[in-house]
């Protein structure tokens, strides 16, 4: 073992001041938990250690530059010699976690999270370190939440004087990487050799995570620690007491990015609770304070029955027919609180009954409300806006008929609004996208809802399943397009990538030699094609790659000057049989053999003067003056890190991406519909779905609702634009119960602003 014992058992004591002090042991079951998961762990770590040797020397195999060769072969030879030395240090800090458990409680703060302008300090390859793990964990946390929840909540019953949460569960898959981290700190390994390491460990270790879980949660149950667990229900984000903050247009790009993805909490609110709300939010409104528009009955004398009301709705939609094509398909309908206003002030005027009882006044603001933000919501495409609004009246009269209508997410009405939205969420505002297929099905299915419906839910069951059914169809085609369109993209991925593999491996064949300028620019111009076919087609390590190889090596050493008779004799020996072999090779990357044998014919004519009995005379200034020019003018893989200058290692300092927003584009999945700008106000944007995301060459594909290929950037470019504000991530699930909570949202804000303002001085 290269790291030896007593260094292992320095270490240890040395970091034993930093245990927490004990109180009393650990219980018999956790013992077991501990004694039975590093056992499991130990085994695991060993196989992935094992495979990680191999993986690097597969890496070896295929690297495109001698360092990168090099850095794969010492990664290897360094994890086996103290391969014995990780496990071991991994296990004692391992087993030494679970001492936190039996700690003295405490109310020491967490440690600070770094700065923005900390982390843009750190290198960019010790970030992607922190990335590679940080993705581990979370993809391990959320395929193992129940798992880990259980867990949690069975160890806080047994350490009833200690608050357990994933940052003192020494079974966390946080906690499980940074010893994992702390023991691989012997290893002297280059950053890009670490971030290898760390996701190979997510590919064998942490898909172990499931069962470790699973069996220490069998082991607490069979010692009778809370054999069933209730999962507790979280409250909505825009429950009273947990109220995100409003926030402006200028955050909503970063707020996207932030939440990634992820549905809205589900909106299922009692009509009571809304309507106690509004009538809070009323006295304000009656003094003037308010800052948006409410509707509030002024007639006097008895008030409008309910079916009253809704015949008056119905009389307004007869008064403002809908267009089915034409400009008008995409004007929004008017302003459903001024339309009532006015129509219940002609009925004052003819000395008919006007006034709305207080419950209706409740259902019509939270529909106007409702329909307020979603022609307020930028996520959603002006067409999309424009058609939901015009099922104002009728999802009105639904709410006025039934007021489970708010607490009901399988009410019909509301999902017929979620699958409008999730359909047109794709459409282009830049387009005449009122002519597709897509706008034309869903302004008719809104065009009938409005025109027919008078009660009941079936007119929107029909309309639903209409839509969902065209909808499925046009997924269909799309996904055969997208499939088709991210395969040609990782195929185009590998060949980039090969391509960059093969240009260095010539360029670093000519670098540093006397070779002509005529074999240096056929090496470059024409062989690469021959290497790369021979790449693609038959592998690296093939017969016909080797050849290809073998015969460039040929080429170049002919084409040197030798002196010596041994040299000049293998010289006359091979030229006429490299003619041949550069015909043949070369004829498999052309169109004919007549091409091929234009394209040989100056580099045939330059060996043949190499054959003749005196050498040629070379101008060692002028040749090397030739060579410096085509290597110049040769494009160059880019540059590692050691090799760029201060001012291009400034230049990428710059663009560092603060870690948050890596993490995010990696974990935004494949499907998920996003907004690219070409400035943070989000002027100039196109909307894509990321289709793919291509390892090869480290970059996502991004495609329109039709499947086809918008645009592809690389994951950290695509980061970059999260960072900026140009790229936002559409939230399109669960529309309804997003804007509800909106909605709510605005009058819990409303109602502690006037309750936080000063009182008015007595007059």
């Amino acid at each position: 073992m290269e790291a030896s014992e007593t260094e292992f058992t320095a270490t240890a004591s040395q970091g034993s001041h930093l245990r927490p002090a004990k109180g009393k042991s650990l219980p018999t079951v956790v013992q077991l938990i501990r004694e039975h998961s590093s056992k499991s762990l130990e085994a695991q770590l060993d196989n992935y250690l094992s495979s990680a040797e191999e993986l690097f020397f597969q890496l070896a195999d295929r690297a495109r530059s001698n360092s990168d060769q090099t850095l794969c072969f010492e990664a290897r030879r360094e994890i086996q010699r103290k391969k014995n030395s990780v496990i071991a240090r991994f296990k004692f800090a391992y087993e030494d976690g679970f001492s936190i458990l039996t700690a003295r409680p405490n109310n020491a703060p967490k440690q600070a999270e770094p700065s923005v302008d900390e982390l843009n300090l750190i290198e960019t390859g010790e970030m992607e370190t922190s990335v590679a793990i940080s993705r581990m964990v979370t993809r391990s946390r959320q395929d193992c939440r129940s798992e880990l929840y259980q867990l949690q909540q069975r160890f806080q019953h047994l350490f009833r004087d200690y608050q357990i949460n994933p940052d003192n569960n020494p079974l966390d898959p946080q906690q499980i990487a940074n010893v994992l981290k702390q023991a691989c700190n012997i290893l002297d390994l280059e950053t890009q050799g670490k971030v290898i390491l760390f996701r190979h460990f997510e590919r064998c270790v942490a898909t172990h995570f499931p069962a470790l879980y699973q069996a220490a949660n069998q082991q607490l149950i069979d010692a009778g620690v809370l054999p069933k667990v209730s999962h507790a229900v979280r409250k909505s984000p825009t429950q009273k007491g947990d109220i995100g903050p409003v926030t402006g247009q200028g955050e909503q790009g970063k707020e996207s990015a932030q939440r990634g993805s992820q549905p809205p909490a589900e909106f299922s609110r009692e009509f009571s609770e809304l309507s106690q709300l509004l009538s809070n939010v009323r006295e304000y409104a009656v003094r003037g304070n308010l800052g948006f528009p409410l509707f509030i009955s002024q007639g006097n004398g008895p008030a409008l029955e309910p079916q009253e009301l809704t015949s008056l709705l119905s009389e307004i939609q007869k008064s403002n027919p809908l267009e089915r094509s034409g400009a008008q398909l995409l004007q929004p309908q008017l302003d459903l609180r001024t339309l009532l206003e006015q129509t219940l002030a002609e009925r004052r005027n003819r000395g008919e009954k006007n006034k709305v009882q207080r419950s209706d006044e409740d259902v019509i603001n939270l529909i106007a409300m409702f329909f307020d933000f979603v022609l307020d919501d930028k996520q959603l495409p002006i067409q999309v806006q424009a058609l939901v609004s015009r099922l104002q009246i009728p999802v009105l009269k639904v709410a006025l008929r039934d007021r489970k209508f708010f607490s009901s997410s399988s009410h019909p009405a509301r999902r017929l609004i979620n699958e409008i939205v999730a359909a047109g969420v794709g459409l282009d505002d830049r387009e005449a996208e009122s002519r597709t297929a897509l706008v034309k099905k869903i302004s008719d299915v809104v065009h009938d809802i409005h025109d027919n419906y008078e009660e009941g839910n079936a007119v929107f069951l029909t309309g639903l399943e209409i839509l969902r059914a065209f909808r499925k169809r046009e997924e269909q085609r799309s996904r055969k397009i997208e499939k088709r369109t991210s395969e040609a993209a990782e195929a185009e991925a590998r060949t980039r990538h090969t391509k960059a593999m093969i240009e260095d491996l010539v360029l670093e064949r000519l670098e540093n030699i006397e070779a002509p300028k005529i074999v240096q620019e056929f090496a470059i111009h024409e062989w690469q094609q021959v290497l790369l076919l021979a790449f693609l087609k038959h592998g690296k390590g093939s017969a016909e790659w080797v050849e290809a190889m073998q015969c460039l090596d040929d080429l170049i050493w002919t084409s040197l000057k030798h002196d010596d008779e041994k040299s000049l004799r293998r010289l006359q020996r091979i030229l006429p049989d490299l003619q041949q072999r550069q015909l043949k090779l070369l004829a498999t990357a052309k169109p004919s053999e007549d091409a091929a044998r234009n394209a040989l014919h100056e580099i045939v004519a330059f060996q043949d003067l190499l054959r003749t009995t005196e050498p040629v005379a070379v101008d060692r200034e002028t040749l090397a003056e030739e060579q410096k020019q085509v290597l110049q003018s040769t494009p160059r893989p880019e540059k590692s890190w050691k090799e760029m200058t201060a001012v291009e290692r400034q230049q990428v300092q710059y663009q560092a991406l603060t870690y948050d927003f890596i993490r995010k584009a990696d974990e935004i999945p494949v499907g998920t519909w996003v907004i690219f700008s070409k400035s943070p106000d989000g002027g100039d944007s196109i909307r894509c779905k990321l289709a793919a995301k291509i390892e090869t060459s480290d970059s996502y594909i991004f495609v329109n609702r039709m499947g086809f290929k918008l645009a592809e950037k690389k994951r950290k470019e695509f980061a970059y634009n999260l960072q900026q504000g140009r790229a936002r991530v559409i939230e399109h699930e669960r529309f309804f119960d997003r804007m509800m909570n909106k909605v709510t949202t605005r009058l819990h804000s409303q109602i502690e602003q006037e309750q936080a303002a000063p009182p008015l001085p007595a007059t």
